[in-house]
């Protein structure tokens, strides 16, 4: 047998050197054996690939919110408890540390903050229900998601949203009144409702405004808005009943073509000169807006009519 040339033994037959003692070997679920819920998720971890990243997205989890497994009468399921794993103690001392977390009493007693942050997509699909159990079991600090994040919960306060399919042709729903929100659709009276419920909320906080000198900003709109919603399938409801969580607009600069939805209808004869936003000093005269956003065109901004993909209503 001839030998083997030394560059491709120096190519293919390297000697592998001995791999870490806690190195997790790859093994799927045996499906030949019974598996609980609990045993099948535990194994993703030596799956690889997402189902690895998924194990280590839910061991994070872990240390932030404790999950516990409960068997009450021969029924399995998870149980959140409020108690978060995760100390400040439990990570090295940085060269820059604040003074007052040098004390150990104090990094052992310190629990980590969460913030959950969500666009309006999530927001108008079933993940609605998780993100409001999470909110009214004060799970979470704070929330941090986008306009469209915040008006979807109450939407689906006021009419349901359906399953449809990703594929559905814009122009034919837009005949039909709906909208489009990937495989989602929602009739557009639902948004019909909406302005019916917070214009008359919205000429309140702006006499508050005038009369009292109230100063709004996103999270006061939003804890004004949880309220006068006074419903429990709403994780705006729960956060002004679950204090001091405070939910905040993800856009850093809240300007009307933005948020054209928290605005009211100049046709409603509202004096508005100032942004509601006190982070935004512009003035938005009523002339500029009716402009931009004529009556006939609330749902529909110009140049979008014509698109075969379907856009929300008052999509910039």
């Amino acid at each position: 047998m001839s030998s083997v040339p030394e560059s491709a033994a120096a190519a293919v037959l390297v000697q592998s050197k001995p791999l870490p003692e806690d190195a997790i070997p790859i093994k799927g679920p045996d499906f030949t054996k019974p598996l609980s819920l609990t045993e099948l998720l535990l194994s993703y971890q030596r799956i690889g690939f997402q189902a690895s990243s998924l194990s280590t997205a839910i061991s994070i989890t872990q240390n932030m919110v404790y999950i516990a497994c409960i068997s009450p009468l021969h029924e399995t399921g998870f149980r959140l408890i409020d108690q978060r794993r995760w100390r400040l103690s439990d990570v090295p001392i940085a060269p820059d540390e604040p003074e007052d977390f040098l004390d150990p009493q104090i990094r052992a007693s310190t629990k980590c903050t969460i913030f959950l942050g969500f666009t309006s997509n999530l927001m108008s699909s079933g993940l609605r229900e998780i993100f409001r159990f999470l909110v009214q079991h004060n799970h979470v600090s704070a929330v941090v998601t986008t306009a469209g994040g915040i008006e979807e919960d109450f939407i689906k306060c006021l009419g349901k949203t359906y399953l449809a399919d990703f594929n559905l042709d814009g122009a034919s729903l837009r005949k039909q009144g709906l909208n489009r929100i990937g495989n989602l659709v929602v009739p557009n009276d639902n948004y019909c409702a909406f302005e019916d419920w917070i214009i008359p909320i919205l000429d309140q906080m702006l006499e508050e405004q005038r009369t009292q000198g109230t100063v709004w900003s996103p999270s006061t709109v939003i804890h004004r808005l949880g309220k006068e919603i006074n419903n429990e399938e709403s994780v705006y409801y729960w956060a002004y009943k679950v204090p001091p969580l405070r939910p905040s607009l993800g856009y850093a600069n809240p300007t009307v073509e933005q948020y054209p939805c928290l605005l009211p209808s100049p046709y409603r004869r509202l004096a508005w000169r100032h942004d509601l936003f006190p982070l935004v000093q512009e003035p938005r005269t009523d002339h500029r807006h009716s402009q931009r956003y004529p009556p006939n065109q609330r749902y529909f901004p110009q140049g979008q009519a014509g698109r075969d993909d379907y856009p929300r209503r008052r999509g910039v």
